[in-house]
C-alpha cells in the first residue's frame, strides 16, 4: 500500500490539463452529453443565468461550511465575507 501523499499508479489523480492557457482538472474538460446539450438549448438566457447564479451560491455555501469547520469561533457574517472574498477571483 502506498504511503499517504505518495502517488502510485493505482491511486493517481488526474493532473490538471491546459485549456486556453489555464490549468483545469481533467474532469472539467469532459464533453457534454447530447441530452445535456438539448437541455441547454431549450433553456432561455434567463434560465441559464439563474442556473449559473445558483451554482455560484452553492459554491459559496460549500466554502462557508469549510471555513466554519476550520474557524468555529467566527461569526456568520465573517464566514460569509471570507467565503465570498476567497472566491472573488476564482477561475481568473
Amino acid at each position: 500500500m502506498a504511503a499517504y501523499g505518495s502517488r502510485s499508479r493505482e491511486t493517481s489523480v488526474a493532473l490538471p490539463l491546459q485549456h486556453r492557457g489555464r490549468k483545469m482538472p481533467a474532469a472539467m474538460l469532459e464533453p457534454l452529453h447530447p441530452v445535456q446539450i438539448e437541455g441547454f438549448k431549450r433553456m432561455s438566457p434567463a434560465q441559464k443565468l439563474q442556473m449559473i447564479c445558483d451554482l455560484y451560491e452553492a459554491g459559496i455555501q460549500l466554502r462557508v461550511a469549510g471555513l466554519r469547520a476550520a474557524h468555529p469561533d467566527w461569526p456568520p457574517e465573517r464566514l460569509e465575507f471570507e467565503a465570498r472574498r476567497s472566491l472573488l477571483h476564482a477561475g481568473t
